[in-house]
């Protein structure tokens, strides 16, 4: 067994101490009720039968409740342990007069292991015995709070069977209410629209009738027994669960049939406390939670004893809320510290504040010293791998990750590979997350269904806008060198052309033509050849790469080892064959560019030659009149140095071209950026009233949570970088900080707008007034006019005949279309932005954000920091226990109200070995009497809290 695989069997049996779903029913028969309807005949075979088909029925727990039987039931809850069996009875009561007519069934459930005289005694005396019970009995004239009462007294939990059906208790408090024996309203001779929902004076006697839990038909019933105490007015929820009222083991087996109820240990107590805290631990099949996905299952710390603060600390975590508790000094925050290492999420300390990012990393370097971190996680895809990083305090970043085996995965970032996600908030993080709206829009954009697709199609946008302004920095870099060349000389090219035009009579057209054109194969072939050279240079260059440069140096370095594996990798790669034939093949290709460029030369040299044939029959044409020599030579002058400046200006001119291209092509982009920007807005716009109902699903109910939007709004940054990047100047602009022109211009256009009203010379595209933040914001005329023409990047050489751009105008134009916009969304708390308020209702109102956002793992160092206990017990606990399903919640706190009221299926208990030493000493639920314990010793006002959950669920 690998070392990992090692730390998953370990973390796996830690696991085994949390509290999950389990598959229950609570209301079965067997073939002793008279009722069965399944396979009857021989007994023993009929009850083998039975048992085999409980075994592969994939329940967990079950009642055997038999009409006024019980010994099938008692026998089977000592030897079956999948599904455990508990005995039970399902007693028909027959209420007093004037009712003797109706029914109520009730189920009486006892402790696996009771004996069936044990569970009779709660039959009235002179009751039939067991043995001779036909399961056709009734009890009458019987109090039902007194049976109740009586149950528990034995040891059992009674449940109201069937409620809504004639043998229901709702039923029967019907039919008191209508005779008018007190129990509802008098003189309702019909059943009302109050009669079909839940009569408040029905709910005060559920509340105090003593019953455990009663049995509905159907989910959407669920509702009507969410019940408010009359001592505090809080909402209360009975246990509800699915009848089943199995009598054959097809109908057992139906999984739409099954309750699903949380425990940490399967049995009687795993059922009792479930029963009395049903709004995190009972489900109905329709409301069953997949296991969060992804999730870590556990992280394990691991050092020298002596230097580091863990030295052996294995930590598992339940699927849904864990949390870590412990004395101040134990190491909670450091256990989570480890997670944010491991992460990378060192890199972003930043984010969070230079002061808070010092303390986090002092506490590192404290506590994780010379530590060896392993997370095991559960990715989305079901792979599970092993996240490992030795803690090194000079660097943000050391994790690999692996799988079961050892095998290394290759992932070079565990963030943005995007595999392993996690969200994490350290000490007051969730506070400082109240003062930065853009973090907050981050958070918000994972509740916006499609939103994200379109911010990556925005960000690959100013990416390629980035690269596009970059090719064009390169074309304009080319083309001021072409400006420059033979001293500016493309400049006198209408210059040359003119005097050439002058000198080119068409009487010297007729005597020159034969020499241009042999002038003009020499240029031609010159061309073709210049282009050879270049690719022979680029060869030449090629050729000189050596693929083990550097080793001659590290291999000395290295363990022999590793020297013996790289002698057996050069030959596995064959470098000893391809390297030369690599040198071969670029030599040959160079052997054939130098064989053209020869027969190019002798080209060149043969239309040379005929060029000069021909000046010297022009020569001697005219030899003898010196005018016309002189003339001859003045032309031949002219037309070199405007064969020489045509040249580069035919090369400027390509360049040029692929200037307007990429242009044209950063224009595109321009467009694309607008356009997803629009749609990203659509989508906020579309989901704002949705994403507010879900925040306020999750808040208490003084206060209210909505969002401040304001689309295209986010243009700060945009005002910064006109005021600070240099494009605005105080010769042109006057004092254009005191006028406020930054502010101005970014409120009546966005950064593309900006740069695309310069390129195309559209003042009138800047000159408006636009209202953003509730002030209007005027650019005047004059002040656009100023804007566009000093900052054109575009003017003319009249003598090239050339466009010309400046490249530092152009580059700073085009700077302008990547600076980011964005809508302005912000949370408001009771109207009022929440960066203006106080530090706990800035935490307060970031709660449902932050647990709302995402299905990936959530980690949070001291949630309760800058909130007050009401604060804790009505807004952190309900979001806490309501989330819980959805995703992993990890916390290590001091309250112990997150833990009690959080219900944690996962409770992990840290203690200060020393001064410099921390470890666990706890794993399990908070069902787990010596977690129990801990709570109460360790955490200031645990006994309170679990006194506060009694209270909340009136338990006795």
């Amino acid at each position: 067994m690998s070392e990992f695989e090692e730390l998953l069997s370990r973390l796996e049996g830690l696991r085994a101490q949390t509290a999950i779903f389990r598959k229950v029913v609570l209301h079965a028969h067997s073939p002793a009720s008279f009722d069965w309807t399944g396979t009857k005949g021989d007994q023993v075979r009929v009850k083998d039968e039975f048992t085999a088909g409980l075994r592969q029925s994939g329940l967990d727990l079950m009642a055997l409740t038999d009409h006024f039987k019980c010994r099938l039931a008692c026998d089977l809850s000592r030897p079956l342990r999948r599904p455990r069996v508990l005995p039970g009875l399902e007693v028909a009561l027959r209420p007093p007069a004037p009712l003797e007519e109706y029914r109520v069934h009730l189920l009486a459930i006892f402790p696996e292991g009771h004996e069936t005289e044990q569970v009779w005694r709660i039959m009235p005396p002179r009751f039939v015995s067991e043995d001779r019970a036909t399961g056709k009995e009734e009890i009458g004239d019987v109090d039902i709070r007194e049976f109740i009462a009586g149950v528990h007294k034995c040891g059992g939990i009674c449940i109201a069977a069937h409620v809504d059906s004639r043998q229901g208790v709702r039923f029967v408090f019907r039919q008191t209410a209508r005779t008018a024996i007190a129990l509802y309203e008098p003189g309702a001779e019909a059943e009302t629209d109050a009669e079909r929902g839940i009569s408040e004076r029905f709910k005060e006697w559920l509340l105090t009738a003593g019953l455990d839990g009663i049995e509905v038909a159907k989910c959407e019933d669920k509702h009507h027994y969410r019940l408010a105490t009359a001592a505090e007015g809080k909402k209360v929820s009975m246990a509800v669960l699915l009848t089943n009222d199995a009598h054959c083991l097809d109908d057992l087996c139906r999984p739409e049939r099954w309750t699903t109820m949380k425990m940490t240990s399967v049995g009687f107590e795993g059922l009792r406390q479930a029963l009395r805290f049903p709004d995190t631990r009972i489900r109905f099949p329709e409301e069953v939670p997949e296991s969060p996905s992804p999730r870590i299952l556990g992280l394990h710390v691991q050092g020298p004893s002596g230097s580091c603060f863990f030295t052996d600390l294995a930590l598992a975590f339940s699927d849904n809320l864990t949390c870590i508790i412990g004395p101040r000094g134990s190491g909670k925050s450091a256990a989570l510290e480890a997670l944010r290492y491991v992460f990378g999420y060192n890199r972003t300390l930043a984010e969070i504040g230079p002061d808070l990012a010092k303390k986090v990393k002092e506490l590192q370097a404290a506590t994780l010293k010379d530590s060896l971190i392993r997370v095991a996680y559960d990715r989305k895809d079901g792979e599970r791998h092993i996240l490992e990083a030795a803690f090194d305090a000079k660097q943000d970043y050391m994790t690999r990750v692996f799988v079961a085996d050892g095998e290394d995965q290759k992932v070079p970032d565990v963030e943005s590979s995007g595999l392993y996600p996690l969200r994490f908030f350290g000490w007051s993080e969730i506070e400082t997350l109240g003062r930065e709206p853009q973090r907050q829009r981050e958070l918000l954009d994972r509740l916006v269904p499609g939103v994200g697709e379109e911010l990556a199609l925005r960000e690959s946008a100013r990416r390629e806008l980035r690269s596009k302004r970059r090719a064009l920095e390169t074309c304009l870099e080319a083309l001021d060198g072409l400006r420059e060349e033979n001293r500016g000389e493309i400049s006198r090219y209408q210059e040359y052309r003119s005097e050439f035009e002058t000198l080119n009579t068409p009487e010297a057209k007729v005597l020159f033509s034969e020499l241009d054109a042999a002038n003009t194969r020499v240029r031609v072939l010159g061309l073709v050849r210049d282009n050879a050279r270049r690719w022979i240079e680029s060869l030449r260059a090629s050729s000189s790469i050596n693929v083990l440069e550097g080793l001659e140096e590290l291999l000395p370095e290295l363990p022999e080892p590793v020297r013996d594996w790289w002698r057996g990798e050069k030959e596995r790669l064959r470098l000893a064959d391809r390297l030369p034939d690599i040198r071969s093949q670029i030599e040959k290709a160079r052997n054939v560019l130098v064989e053209l460029v020869r027969d190019i030369e002798s080209g060149i040299e043969a239309a040379r030659l005929e060029a000069e044939q021909k000046e010297r029959a022009i020569r001697g044409r005219i030899g003898g009149e010196t005018a016309r020599v002189a003339l001859a030579e003045r032309r031949t002058g002219a037309q070199k140095q405007l064969t020489r400046v045509e040249d580069i200006r035919r090369r400027y001119r390509a360049e040029w071209k692929k200037l307007e291209n990429l242009l044209g092509e950063w224009r595109a982009l321009c467009d694309v950026l607008r356009k997803t920007q629009d749609v990203v807005t659509g989508v906020r716009t579309r989901e704002r009233e949705e994403i507010e109902r879900q925040l306020n699903a999750l808040r208490a109910d003084d206060i209210k949570i909505s969002l401040d939007f304001v689309p295209g709004g986010d243009r700060g940054g945009f005002a910064q970088h006109l005021s600070t990047s240099g494009f605005l100047k105080r010769d042109l602009h006057g004092n254009y900080r005191a006028t406020r022109l930054p502010e101005r211009l970014s409120a009546v256009c966005i950064p593309v707008e900006l740069a695309l009203a310069i390129l195309d010379r559209a003042p009138t595209a800047l000159a408006r007034a636009a209202k953003l933040g509730g002030a209007e914001s005027v650019v005047e005329e004059p002040e656009a006019q100023k804007l566009v023409h000093g900052a054109d990047p575009f003017s003319r050489d009249e003598g090239g005949n050339v466009e010309i751009a400046d490249r530092k105008k152009l580059s700073m134009v085009m700077s302008l279309a990547e600076v980011p916009w964005d809508d302005f969304l912000s949370v408001l708390l009771n109207d009022r932005p929440v960066g203006n308020l106080s530090p706990g209702q800035r935490s307060s109102a970031m709660l449902p954000l932050i647990a709302l956002a995402e299905d990936t793992p959530l980690v949070i160092d001291q949630p309760e920091d800058n909130l007050d206990n009401r604060m804790i017990g009505r807004t952190l606990v309900d979001i806490l226990a309501r989330l819980k399903e959805k995703r992993q919640i990890i916390v290590a706190t001091h309250n112990p109200n997150i833990v009690v009221s959080g219900d944690a299926e996962q409770v992990i208990v840290l203690e200060a070995l020393s001064d410099s030493e921390g470890g666990c000493v706890q794993h399990g639920s908070i069902d787990n009497p010596e977690i129990v314990t801990s709570v109460i010793d360790i955490m200031e006002g645990g006994r309170e809290a679990f006194l506060a959950r009694k209270r909340r669920y009136e338990l006795a």
